[in-house]
């Protein structure tokens, strides 16, 4: 054992270094997962809102379901690409843990990757897997974050044009046809209060 003078605390070897920021990124993938179950557990839920609503010809708040629907599949999506991007960076990491001057150099990214374990939101996972990925970059070592497409978590853009897809297929698959009576239906049932928003949008992504 190395003695220790005074308070400052030994100096971590770089495999002590890469196991704790392994140890972390797998504890953020497991929350991923876990938030991902959480909205795959919506899906039932609102298709089943969306056929009701249609069956009654409220077509109107049908469709605001199916919007609530795209951005929580596109949600969903960008959960299983953020997983990916962790799952390369554990891999990478095991590759140069024996490089003493590599882990030293990625010290900074080291202590965001631990510091993510404390807050464990997506947000942060996000952030930490970008400044690795600026850092690894300058060693020359890969590892590329799907830009525009990550930042797709916290930011699902205009689903428009995918929830009128999935409204079109429900329609047909329950043998529903809107297309010549949903402006009046659409206000009709939109005056009467309609239906309440999932809340999936806000969700703290």
């Amino acid at each position: 054992h190395k003695i220790n003078m005074g308070n400052k605390p030994p100096k971590k070897t770089p495999q002590e270094i890469a196991k704790e920021s392994k140890r972390a990124i797998n504890k953020s993938t497991r929350y991923l997962e876990r938030e991902r179950a959480k909205l795959e557990k919506e899906e039932p839920k609102i298709l089943n809102d969306i056929k009701k609503l249609a069956q009654k010809g409220l077509h109107g708040p049908a469709k605001i379901r199916a919007k609530d629907l795209a951005r929580l599949r596109n949600q969903v999506s960008q959960l299983y690409m953020l997983g990916s991007q962790l799952k390369g960076i554990v891999m990478q990491m095991s590759a140069v843990e024996g490089n003493a001057a590599v882990m030293d150099a990625l010290q900074r990214s080291t202590e965001a990757i631990t510091a993510v374990e404390s807050s464990m939101s997506v947000k942060d996972i996000l952030k930490m897997v970008k400044d690795y990925s600026k850092e690894s970059e300058k060693l020359g070592m890969k590892q590329e974050v799907m830009g525009d497409a990550m930042e797709g978590v916290l930011d699902t853009g205009d689903v428009d044009a995918e929830a009128d897809k999935i409204y079109s297929q429900i329609c047909d698959d329950i043998n529903v046809d809107y297309e010549n009576d949903s402006a009046p239906i659409a206000m009709q049932g939109l005056s009467s209060g309609g239906v309440k928003n999932s809340g999936i949008e806000n969700k703290n992504l």
